[in-house]
């Protein structure tokens, strides 16, 4: 994968915060104030360009969500190259009003999904 190395990592770094910006745009995204609504206007967008996140409730909210196979086939090990493509996700959840964490990463040894929650930018 090109983000093995430095420069590569910094090249898709860039690539991935300009398909934040453009999806977004795009898809003519709502910044909201509420994370229920920041989550909604992100699944709008995610299954705009045909993913399909799993909602998982929790016990006093429900703005997990759930990814259970990568698109890009990547395994432990692969956590940098992740997290660089994770970016696009990182700056539209921030356009959008939220702050994007990542609790589980298919990358993860043993882990069965990639789940993401939205919380407060604050």
């Amino acid at each position: 994968m090109a983000c093995r190395t430095t420069l590569g990592t910094k090249v898709l770094k860039c690539a991935m915060n300009w398909v934040g910006h453009g999806l977004f745009w795009l898809f003519d995204g709502k910044k909201e104030n509420v994370i229920e609504k920041v989550t909604k206007e992100w699944e709008r967008i995610l299954h705009g360009i045909g993913l399909d996140p799993k909602r998982e409730s929790h016990k006093s909210f429900d703005c997990g969500l759930c990814f259970e196979k990568c698109s890009l086939k990547l395994k432990p090990g692969d956590e940098k190259v992740c997290d660089t493509v994770m970016e696009a996700n990182r700056i539209l959840i921030q356009k959008l009003g939220g702050k994007m964490q990542i609790k589980e990463r298919l990358t993860d040894k043993g882990a069965q999904r990639c789940r993401v929650e939205i919380i407060d930018s604050e």
